[in-house]
């Protein structure tokens, strides 16, 4: 269940958002131990550089499959605006300072 629902939404997750995800809604007695080995067992693809990342080979292969869908449509629309051009180059300034100061704040 914590796998549906964590790989419903992210591509990518960490190894322990499954096993918070999993004690919070477990249905069935198990150790933090038995959690642990469970994960480590499954066949998550992991990366090296980033050992406590995890996805599984079906959320994968669904996001190779967007990719190939995206890379076979490029250009076989025309855009829905030509030429965009800022309606009010001022108000965006404003924009991005009030921004950078809700940001910094």
């Amino acid at each position: 269940m914590a796998e549906d629902h964590l790989f419903d939404r992210n591509s990518v997750v960490l190894e322990c958002q499954i096993w918070q995800h999993a004690l919070e809604r477990r249905e069935v007695r198990f150790s933090v131990a038995e959690l642990k080995e469970f994960t480590r067992r499954r066949n998550y693809i992991r990366n090296d550089e980033r050992p406590n990342e995890v996805t599984l080979r079906e959320v994968l292969l669904r996001e190779m499959e967007v990719v190939q869908t995206v890379k076979t449509g490029v250009g076989e629309c025309y855009p829905l605006v030509w030429k965009s051009r800022l309606a009010n180059p001022k108000l965006d300034e404003e924009h991005a300072r009030h921004w950078m100061i809700d940001f910094i704040n």
